[in-house]
């Protein structure tokens, strides 16, 4: 999607995203977008309530200014950062101070150690994590975009069997937590649909 065909919200965040990142770029941004509309329909249709824009533009902002060194700026964490952009950009648009909050409020949910309690923080939550129940092939590409990344910022080198190592202790803790928005979430036999292909995926990661 070409910047010109973004609506002015998507580019006052779009703005704070490096596309020099190998993972936590706009394409992100788009595919948890992506995600975030089929899991909003199951939630419809299962009688559940979504504010389709709230989740839209916490996920606009939900990583903005990723690769800064936000303790640097002053804020503890990385949501806490993307938190206060969404709250200034969102200021130069006619939305209300509660609007705002609700956004800062669901940006600040993507924290691993945050509650996700309302249905569009689950949502955004789950979208997030979407990818890793993608195919190998796109839940591998994302990994190693991932790893790259992070020697980027972290300036280190990390060898394959570290990186597969903190790759299963983020990845289990993910699986840990329990989003269970509709129906759609079990298969015929009543497991977890999206935890059995992240453990699929992850089994094959860490044997390759």
């Amino acid at each position: 999607m070409s910047l010109n065909e973004l609506s002015p919200i998507a580019k006052a965040a779009q703005k704070h995203y490096n596309p020099q990142l190998p993972y936590h770029n706009w394409n992100h941004v788009e595919e948890t977008v992506s995600a975030s509309q089929t899991i909003s329909r199951n939630c419809l249709m299962s009688g559940k309530k979504v504010n389709f824009s709230l989740v839209t533009h916490c996920l606009f902002f939900h990583d903005a200014g990723y690769g800064e060194d936000q303790t640097l700026l002053g804020f503890e964490t990385k949501e806490e950062y993307s938190a206060q952009i969404a709250r200034d950009e969102l200021k130069t648009f006619k939305l209300s101070q509660n609007y705002i909050d609700l956004v800062a409020k669901g940006v600040l949910s993507t924290n691993r150690d945050a509650p996700f309690i309302t249905v569009e923080e689950m949502i955004i939550r789950a979208s997030d994590l979407a990818g890793l129940a993608g195919s190998y092939e796109k839940f591998y590409d994302a990994n190693q975009r991932l790893k790259k990344e992070t020697e980027m910022l972290t300036g280190k080198k990390i060898s394959n069997i570290e990186w597969k190592e903190m790759s299963e202790k983020i990845i289990n803790f993910y699986l840990s937590q329990d989003i269970h928005l509709t129906n759609n979430y079990n298969n015929n036999r009543g497991e977890s649909i999206f935890h059995t292909q992240v453990r699929a995926n992850l089994n094959r990661l860490l044997n390759s």
